[in-house]
């Protein structure tokens, strides 16, 4: 009998350890915040630059769409001549941690050139990479076109090449573009399975909605969520517990960048 009893005793303590494992699993339910500033960069490069290219001062402004693309406009002033950064298109590209940016700039302006009535105009384009340490766009390198057209006479002159690296400056960096940012994630268990919405807000207040799917294991009692936007794709292993979110691993490509936390 006494074997019996400790039999059954093992059989029950076995028993009540599983149930009470399952009583700490907890799927997720509801949102949840995580900011993932100091963690690991993103970074929404929007906002005014100031810089040269040459006797070309240029001031820009830079606009960065979820997908990484660029868009903007500006002025420039070439020895007191001025005119205006018609079309600017770029994107900005490679891991998160070491991004870089490449730029399309297009500018015309008409004045005073040195005593000529002229018409000038600069084709440029810059590559830069972002310096996290110095808050700058900097090592910058481009080729570009620049014509001058005497309005007068009509005769101009064109010359194409690849810039003097001494002749480029830097791009600081808006202040608040900073590489922080956020997500918000809601999430709706059924069965094992997620259904849910999800949103990043970058450092300068840009933000990028997702659809979310995913998947729970119970077992390891973490989570595993896709992100899905018109800013890319992020994968996520989660775990929670109430109301906090705490995130093991994240790894994918939005604005342009490519993630992967923790990194190796």
């Amino acid at each position: 009998m006494r074997i019996r009893s400790r039999i059954v005793a093992l059989l029950v303590a076995a028993i009540l350890a599983v149930v009470s494992d399952a009583a700490y699993a907890e799927m997720a339910n509801g949102t949840y915040q995580f900011d993932f500033s100091g963690i690991v960069s993103l970074w929404d490069i929007s906002g005014n630059y100031s810089g040269g290219i040459g006797p070309f001062t240029i001031e820009i402004s830079i606009t960065e769409e979820p997908s990484g693309k660029l868009t903007g406009n500006g002025t420039f002033d070439v020895e007191g001549l001025n005119g205006d950064v018609t079309a600017l298109s770029g994107s900005i590209m490679g891991s998160s941690a070491k991004p870089q940016v490449a730029m399309d700039m297009r500018m015309s302006g008409t004045g005073n050139l040195q005593g000529v009535n002229a018409k000038v105009t600069l084709s440029a384009n810059m590559h830069y990479k972002l310096n996290s340490a110095d808050d700058e766009l900097d090592h910058p390198t481009g080729s570009g076109t620049v014509t001058i057209k005497e309005l007068s006479t009509g005769k101009s002159i064109s010359q194409s090449g690849t810039f003097r690296r001494s002749v480029l400056t830097s791009l600081r960096l808006p202040s608040d573009s900073t590489g922080g940012w956020a997500v918000s994630l809601t999430l709706t268990p059924n069965g094992n399975s997620y259904t849910g919405t999800a949103s990043v807000e970058t450092s300068t207040g840009a933000t990028a909605d997702f659809t979310v799917t995913g998947t729970y294991d119970s077992a390891a009692d973490t989570s595993k969520i896709a992100m899905v936007g018109a800013a890319g794709k992020l994968d996520l292993v989660i775990s929670t517990s109430g109301a906090m979110l705490n995130v093991e691993s994240a790894k994918g490509k939005i604005f342009g960048q490519t993630l992967k936390y923790p990194a190796q």
